[in-house]
């Protein structure tokens, strides 16, 4: 755990403290909590930024140890941050890093939002794909992280509105990520993770969710790839083997998997998998925010048929049925017809 009892009183004492002149602070947490939001420009950039990414790292260690502080705080730190990137890109349009703050602001706010709020947490996607546009286009073509970051925005476009409902974005993912691999960026993600092991994880849960059909193919001009996600799973799950939604969506591959090819042993040891997680095998010193929801999810997963984990994301289980298939043709027909 990242903080200890005494650690996480002290940041709310330090989050819900009075706000005084940041000269009376030493530690850049309360200096970034004691900036005055409405003359930012008072501040010069370097102290601008710092404030941004301790805002940003506050709303992470609550995700790590979410006794720090709750809902609230934690979405009060994220709009924080997010001004202070948008203050800071409107003064200098050429930086990689302000785009990022922008968009992980934006990631961060739209997964808060509950599964029912579809418009509001798709207007926040739909920023991120415009932020790290910008980026991969106008600013630094080479950064791994805008890319990841355009992957991910696409990709949560495409399971809020559902994945057949959005397979136009399909290739749109997968080329974003390839592209972040091949960079092959030291660089670490929103969550201090690797971004090489977040990107192969985006790309196991893309292969697994798309349908290994030849109509997904028609479609996108891509397809899914069941063993090729449990070989990318398996791989980072040995990188970070206490990180349980790793672990979680391990299982859940091989439980699609074992209903495509009948695979008995692949089932046996997804539902092994789950039943560990649900008992706290993983739990360790990488806890983060999604292991309660993630917990709840292994004993769904449990509880259904195997096939419904073909389809199975945070926002709900995809209805990928040969219907939904056909009726995904139909509308991709009709969108080419159209003048």
């Amino acid at each position: 755990m990242m903080f200890r009892c005494f650690a996480a009183i002290a940041l709310l004492v330090v989050w819900f403290g009075p706000t005084v002149s940041t000269a009376q602070h030493t530690h850049p947490l309360l200096r970034a909590q004691a900036l005055d939001m409405d003359n930012l420009g008072a501040n010069d950039a370097a102290t601008l930024y710092e404030a941004a990414e301790w805002l940003n790292n506050w709303s992470k260690m609550i995700d790590r140890a979410p006794i720090v502080g709750d809902k609230a705080s934690y979405l009060a730190a994220i709009h924080k941050a997010n001004k202070i990137y948008q203050h800071l890109h409107e003064v200098d349009a050429t930086k990689a890093a302000y785009l990022i703050g922008m968009a992980s602001s934006m990631y961060n706010v739209g997964e808060m939002f509950p599964e029912e709020a579809k418009d509001k947490r798709m207007a926040r996607y739909e920023k991120m794909v415009e932020l790290m546009k910008t980026c991969v286009e106008e600013v630094d073509p080479k950064n791994a992280i805008c890319w990841t970051l355009l992957g991910v925005a696409y990709g949560r476009l495409g399971t809020t509105r559902g994945v057949l409902s959005s397979a136009f974005l399909a290739k749109n993912v997968e080329s974003a990520w390839e592209k972040a691999l091949e960079l092959n960026s030291p660089h670490v993600s929103l969550n201090g993770d690797p971004i090489t092991i977040d990107t192969t994880y985006g790309l196991a849960v893309f292969y697994r969710i798309v349908p290994d059909h030849w109509l997904v193919q028609l479609i996108t001009r891509t397809r899914g790839n069941k063993k090729k996600s449990i070989a990318y799973l398996r791989r980072i799950a040995e990188l970070q083997p206490d990180r349980l939604e790793l672990q979680k969506e391990l299982a859940v591959a091989l439980l699609c998997y074992g209903d495509d090819e009948s695979e008995m042993a692949a089932i046996a040891e997804a539902k092994e998998i789950l039943r560990n997680l649900i008992a706290g095998k993983f739990d360790a010193r990488d806890n983060r925010m999604t292991d309660e929801i993630d917990k709840a999810h292994a004993q769904e997963l449990l509880n259904r048929p195997a096939k419904d984990a073909c389809g199975y994301s945070r926002d709900g289980f995809q209805d990928l049925s040969d219907d939904a298939l056909q009726e995904a043709k139909q509308k991709h027909s009709d969108t080419k017809a159209s003048p």
